[in-house]
């Protein structure tokens, strides 16, 4: 059985947001809060969190006491110097076959169907699994060991998607449908609760 690290991507400033994203309330837990809840009830073996902007406040969240932190102090450098911190900590403290990335702010993407990714990963563990998206694939995706050299040396704000959509990567992409919606707007936090949380 393979053993798979679950990295939650969480380093963001939220200035569209204009306040810590991560601690939005979400039910009677908190966005980053519902992500990691939703991660450890998966099948992966250990779950890492990568912080950057707002981490002090982050770490007081109650319900992330057991959470692993890495910390990102590039973070300002963008999603990639994100990822690539993540993919670093996990590597050298651990013996993983996959790195599952997902992000603190997909309230929809639960354990069922980060099971479903890494359910897929076990039957070819050769392949990358991804996430469908219209027009391009995305994360959630697991990544084999083998492209974790080529994670680290990631960059700006493009996180993963140079890997997740080259010609040269074999990809499994998965219809999530409605699951990979993200809350990046007050506007769209209003809404996912006025949908969603009722």
């Amino acid at each position: 059985m393979e053993n798979i690290a679950i990295v939650i991507v969480a380093a963001g400033s939220s200035s569209r947001m204009n306040t810590a994203k991560q601690l939005l309330p979400l039910g009677d837990t908190t966005l980053l809060g519902n992500a990691v809840a939703q991660a450890k009830n998966s099948d992966a073996e250990d779950v890492f969190i990568v912080l950057g902007a707002n981490s002090e406040k982050i770490r007081l969240q109650q319900e992330l006491y057991e959470a692993v932190f890495v910390e990102n102090k590039d973070w300002k450098q963008g999603i990639g110097s994100s990822i690539a911190a993540g993919i670093k900590y996990v590597a050298e403290n651990g013996n993983f076959e996959g790195i599952l990335l997902m992000l603190g702010d997909q309230p929809l993407i639960d354990s069922s169907y980060l099971n479903r990714i890494i359910a897929e990963f076990r039957k070819d563990s050769s392949k990358i699994v991804a996430t469908k998206y219209p027009k391009s694939n995305g994360v959630p995706a697991i990544f084999p060991n083998k492209y974790f050299s080529q994670l680290l040396l990631l960059k700006g704000d493009t996180g993963a998607k140079s890997l997740l959509n080259s010609k040269k990567s074999s990809v499994l992409a998965l219809d999530a449908g409605i699951k990979i919606m993200d809350v990046d707007t007050p506007e769209e936090y209003r809404e996912f609760c006025k949908r969603y949380r009722e």
